[in-house]
């Protein structure tokens, strides 16, 4: 079933890098997940703060970061089930409810003076079960909201509202941690949760929207087999796949390592806080680059300069020794990869049939969850080689990883947007 008419409403004049704006579904869209994005970033800065003082402990925060993390390796799946299955705005709707629910109820924990350390493991573990079965469903309905000829710039456009709250976070936590106290500040977070809930159930969508009925009904586990089929035939989504998971696994761990290039480059903690925003910055930067590109339709050769440059940025920031110089190789590096990681998502879904678009969506928020993975071996390449060797060597596999898939794939790197949409309709998506 078609999604309910994406209607242009009176923002005509809105230029080429914003144009899935004028469509007043994504605008709500966009709002909830900008709000909730912000939410979350703001309660990891809150949450590890609140941790620290009261446990002193890095193993205490380690365990708070992985019980967000671990679900996103299993239950990104059943959401790609559900957004195939369900209404999808249904699916989110309540998702981001329990959400709110979950946070409000630890911030009346905090505020209560009952909140204890490991309440927080919970918390976390519940957030990041929930987050992973609604993240597909959110990633579908991007391309319910909007034409085809504006999805990509709808996902460019989305990848800013999940960057942008991380540079304004930090700041905005910290000032409500030193004005009202970490209870209230959960608070504040929860309530810009719940505008994510009423953001949705302002969208003008009809029920089933987005949801293709099948004359045979599969089990769960039939559907989700489906789901790895198609993949497995479709050599374009193997190959973003595995050029996804390289990335994941060895090249995008490095953020972590800054404190120790701090005593590399011979700063202090002000160079550190340089480093940081440059690659919050450049994060940003990538997705407005995205957006400027979004009607750029030779998509595998963009991937292409986004992938093997990212990867040549991270091997000379291993090997840079004067901080100005690694700020501004930050700034592009984290430029490359986010402009990666929003052509890669674009192309999955301009490559996915609607049908199967939330189980294709799920492996990409699965390749996210193997951040840990790719964490704890630039880690150990860390521990045994040093920092930059271990970094060095992580991007220059990754490099060479990307260029071997896109050498096998001439499909790849000549991906074409039009060329995608005209297949998948003749292919029944």
């Amino acid at each position: 079933m078609e999604p309910v008419g994406p209607e242009r409403r009176s923002l005509t004049w809105m230029p080429g890098a914003l144009e899935a704006f004028q469509f007043r579904n994504f605008r709500w869209l966009w709002s909830g997940s900008f709000t909730s994005n912000l939410a979350r970033s703001m309660r990891v800065f809150i949450r590890a703060l609140m941790v620290y003082e009261m446990t002193q402990s890095a193993l205490w925060l380690a365990a708070v970061n992985a019980s967000i993390s671990a679900p996103m390796l299993f239950m990104p799946f059943i959401g790609g089930v559900l957004a195939d299955r369900i209404d999808r705005r249904q699916l989110v709707l309540w998702t981001e409810a329990l959400l709110g629910a979950l946070w409000t109820a630890v911030a009346a924990l905090i505020l209560s003076g009952h909140i204890e350390a490991w309440h927080f493991i919970i918390s976390s573990l519940i957030s990041g079960t929930v987050q992973s079965v609604g993240r597909p469903g959110h990633q579908t309905m991007v391309a319910s909201v909007v034409d085809r000829d504006a999805l990509s710039n709808a996902v460019a456009l989305d990848s800013t509202a999940q960057s942008a709250p991380g540079i304004l976070a930090p700041a905005i936590g910290g000032i409500l941690m030193v004005l009202v106290g970490g209870g209230w500040a959960f608070a504040v977070t929860a309530a810009l949760q719940w505008y994510t809930v009423l953001s949705l159930v302002m969208m003008r969508w009809q029920t089933g929207a987005g949801l293709e009925r099948a004359t045979r009904r599969r089990t769960a586990f039939g559907d989700l087999a489906e789901g790895f089929k198609f993949i497995w035939n479709e050599k374009v989504l193997l190959s973003l796949i595995t050029v996804g998971v390289c990335g994941s696994v060895l090249g995008g761990s490095y953020n972590f390592l800054l404190p120790v290039f701090k005593d590399i480059l011979g700063t202090d903690n002000v160079g550190l806080s340089a480093l940081y925003t440059a690659t919050s910055l450049g994060a940003l930067a990538g997705t407005v680059v995205a957006a400027m590109f979004s009607r750029f339709r030779r998509l595998g050769w963009l991937l292409l300069v986004a992938s093997l440059g990212y990867a040549s940025f991270v091997v000379v920031f291993a090997n840079s020794r004067v901080l100005l110089l690694s700020v501004v190789i930050l700034f592009t590096s984290a430029t490359m990869h986010t402009l990666f990681n929003t052509v890669t998502n674009s192309m999955l879904q301009l490559s996915a049939p609607d049908h199967l678009r939330g189980r294709i969506m799920s492996v990409r928020t699965f390749i996210q969850g193997l951040s840990p993975i790719g964490l704890s071996i630039t880690a150990t390449a860390a521990e045994l080689w040093g920092a930059p060797t271990g970094v060095m060597l992580g991007g220059s596999l990754y490099g060479i990883a990307a260029l071997v898939v896109y050498i096998l794939n001439p499909g790849l790197r000549n991906f074409n947007a039009e060329e995608s949409v005209t297949i998948r309709e003749a292919r029944g998506g």
